[in-house]
């Protein structure tokens, strides 16, 4: 009796002998355990900001150091960086209003540097980056020239308005540090963290940050159980 071909032996639409054990390291193991550490570490991230927005929240922050970091302070503009006089972040959304649902045509970031006075005195500068998450109530606009069939609302951070901002703290270029101390050196510069986006928020920054976390642990579990 000759050699039976392994093949012979796997039914119509089923893997070889060869690719089922691959395919189960693979999608069985590498990919669950892969994508289990990766929601579990965002989710203690994200927790970890929570953490530094409610230490910021309550006065608890320590005196500036480099690394990650959430300000609170009063906003200072300088019109020369910023989109519009007094206006530090601005994003208007274009939506089409169909009865009472609305649906994103459009979303528009102008944002520009702007300056922090936080409460212990400290002029620090923030460099908000191209797309900033500006978590704010949004605010219904004219359309001033544009389309009408189209409803504009914005959400803007004004001078003098009290903000959070969440990102990387590091000393650098700081006009309104110069003529002091600290002018050698450089003064701090708020900017956007590696591959992310700033957070700026007037006051819920920590709810924002809460659902993330919910949002990456359930991911985490989901993983898990795919893994078991």
């Amino acid at each position: 009796m000759g050699p039976v071909d392994s093949e012979l032996l796997v039914p119509p639409a089923h893997f070889g002998f060869f690719a089922s054990p691959i395919l189960v390291v693979l999608l069985g193991i590498l990919v669950p355990g892969l994508g289990f550490a990766v929601a579990l570490g965002r989710a203690l991230s994200t927790r970890a900001w929570k953490s530094r927005v409610e230490r910021a929240m309550a006065g608890e922050s320590p005196s500036l150091v480099t690394g990650p970091a959430v300000l609170v302070g009063e906003v200072i503009t300088d019109d020369a960086d910023t989109p519009e006089p007094g206006v530090a972040i601005k994003i208007v959304l274009s939506q089409y209003v169909d009865g009472m649902n609305a649906r994103e045509a459009n979303r528009q970031t102008l944002a520009g540097p702007f300056y922090l006075k936080t409460e212990s005195g400290e002029i620090v500068r923030v460099e908000p980056g191209p797309n900033p998450t500006l978590a704010a109530p949004l605010e219904t606009e004219p359309s001033a020239g544009r389309p009408e069939f189209l409803r504009y609302r914005a959400a803007v951070l004004r001078q003098g308005e009290r903000a959070l901002c969440a990102g990387h703290l590091t000393r650098g270029f700081n006009p309104r540090a110069s003529g002091t101390y600290r002018a050698a050196e450089g003064g701090w510069v708020l900017s956007v963290g590696r591959g992310k986006s700033m957070w700026v928020s007037g006051d819920g920054l920590a709810s924002v940050f809460e659902r993330q976390a919910r949002f990456f642990f359930l991911h985490a579990a989901a993983f898990a159980a795919l893994f078991l």
